[in-house]
């Protein structure tokens, strides 16, 4: 993933790596309406985005807080690709987490609101 973001200093906040992968959420709308349900906006380097999503899946296999976080999204009525793309999205924020403040991962921390 470092070859896809180079130095990680360079990015001021984790919006915009996700905005660089293209995670972002959109949402089409004008003054009186909103026209599409929101979407992540495609923006961002989709080699990026493809890698954080697979590793995403392969985390759901062995983090069982990330599993219990998916549970959580899925009891609150998501559809599965909106939990994948959440989960995609926790990833990238933890991978920012870990290298921003160089300090080995930490799930307490990761999920505290779960606590």
């Amino acid at each position: 993933m470092l070859a896809h973001l180079g130095d990680i200093r360079r990015f001021p906040n984790v919006g915009v790596v996700v905005s660089l992968a293209g995670l972002s959420v959109r949402v089409q709308e004008s003054r009186r309406m909103v026209r599409h349900r929101p979407h992540i906006d495609h923006h961002g380097r989709q080699d990026l985005r493809s890698l954080m999503y697979l590793c995403a899946m392969a985390a759901l296999r062995v983090n069982p807080d990330l599993r219990a976080w998916r549970e959580r999204l899925r009891e609150r009525g998501k559809p599965g690709q909106v939990v994948m793309i959440a989960l995609t999205r926790k990833m990238l924020h933890l991978a920012y987490d870990v290298w921003k403040h160089e300090e080995d991962y930490d799930p307490t921390r990761a999920f505290a609101v779960m606590a």
